[in-house]
């Protein structure tokens, strides 16, 4: 009785010890995203109408853009006239070259050098924003 009490015991504490070495406590892949993106440009291409533009952005000290990825949660932080402030924070999603934002927007990206391209396709047009690494 009391091999079968120790036995009990012991494989309690296995099962108890690998569960708290699953898998779940294994390290999450990265997030390609994480990071501090700046605004570099943006295109917008609409489809039969004069509405097409690009757009160079230059960051500095006055006026600039970032998007702050970490932990699941995209942070749009505008800096303009000297003043910082935050002008959207929202969650999202990756799914291979798709991020799925909360409010429903679904954008393609992909990273191509030390750019960050994102692109979205509203239908009538495409716009695509560039970022670099801060």
């Amino acid at each position: 009785m009391k091999n079968n009490l120790l036995k009990s015991l012991l494989f309690i504490a296995l099962a108890i010890f690998s569960l708290a070495c699953s898998d779940d406590d294994e390290a999450a892949a990265p997030d390609p995203l994480e990071g501090t993106w700046v605004l570099k440009s943006f295109v917008r291409d609409c489809e039969g109408t004069d509405n097409d533009s690009e757009t160079s952005v230059t960051c500095d000290d006055q006026d600039c853009i970032r998007v702050i990825y970490l932990n699941g949660t995209a942070t749009v932080v505008g800096t303009y006239d000297g003043v910082e402030t935050i002008d959207d924070t929202y969650s999202y999603t990756i799914n291979g070259n798709t991020v799925n934002n909360v409010d429903g927007d679904i954008v393609q990206w992909e990273i191509v050098g030390d750019d960050l391209i994102i692109t979205n396709n509203s239908g009538d047009c495409i716009l695509t924003v560039r970022y670099y690494k801060e």
